[in-house]
């Protein structure tokens, strides 16, 4: 009733009226107060859901290839009775698996390595931890490197045996300790090395399974007569020349 006969001008101004020097006094007086008072609110409001985004976005930088995490465990499920050696009459191919191959002791060296590569992923990890293993185990003094493999795979070698030396020279593969292959290699190469490497060479070949045609190459070298004791790790297959000792072929779950 009392807005009744009122002009626009003046119901707008009934409504919202115009600011006055107090009001400024107010808000300059209280502002910092509120913001004092509410800033620590909403922080800690919201600092869980920041810390699960972080870990979030690391986990997803650990796991970038997830869809290999998870084929990786059902590979590891489909091998669980081949775990540390289990069922290996050979000692001296136990000892290998069971030391070398599944040697679940934390090295120093590993801490260092760490530190130096902080953005491997997982399967690198795996891999050059092995590696380094082998060559702490061999002690060989030349491994013969066929393919482009990251510095990191020469430091983790490297840190197993300090006196290693790598090369690309194919000619000198009669002195390669350590055979490592980027992939399955053509028959051309293959048969190269299985028809020069010495009795004491490891020949090792990365992603032995890639597709069929790579699995059927690797089951020829499996039964090749040229080659003595091989181990299936699915993502590297190891190859042993030394036919000495009675030719099996290992499958590890790695």
């Amino acid at each position: 009733l009392e807005l009744r006969g009122r002009k626009s001008s003046e119901l707008f101004s009934f409504i919202y009226p115009q600011p006055s020097p107090h009001h400024f006094f107010y808000l300059f007086t209280f502002l910092p107060f509120y913001l004092f008072t509410l800033l620590p609110f909403y922080f800690f409001t919201l600092l869980p859901f920041l810390t699960i985004s972080l870990s979030l976005f690391r986990f997803n930088i650990t796991m970038r290839n997830m869809n290999d995490k998870l084929k990786y465990a059902i590979i590891w499920l489909s091998r669980i009775n081949k775990c540390r050696g289990f069922g290996v009459q050979s000692p001296t191919a136990y000892s290998f698996i069971r030391y070398v191959i599944n040697e679940h002791y934390p090295y120093y060296a590993y801490g260092d390595m760490d530190i130096e590569y902080p953005d491997l992923s997982w399967k690198e990890l795996k891999l050059y931890r092995l590696y380094f293993r082998i060559a702490n185990y061999s002690q060989a003094d030349t491994w013969l490197i066929n393919g482009v493999f990251a510095d990191a795979l020469l430091s983790y070698v490297k840190a197993g045996c300090n006196k290693v030396r790598f090369t690309h020279d194919n000619s000198v593969v009669c002195e390669a300790g350590v055979i490592i292959i980027k992939g399955m290699p053509n028959n051309e190469v293959l048969d190269y090395y299985l028809n020069n490497a010495s009795s004491k060479s490891m020949i090792i070949i990365e992603n032995i399974h890639a597709s069929k045609d790579v699995s059927k190459k690797w089951n020829a070298i499996v039964a090749d007569s040229r080659v003595g004791r091989t181990f299936d790790l699915y993502f590297c297959g190891i190859a042993l020349m030394d036919k000495e000792k009675c030719k099996q072929h290992y499958v590890v779950n790695f």
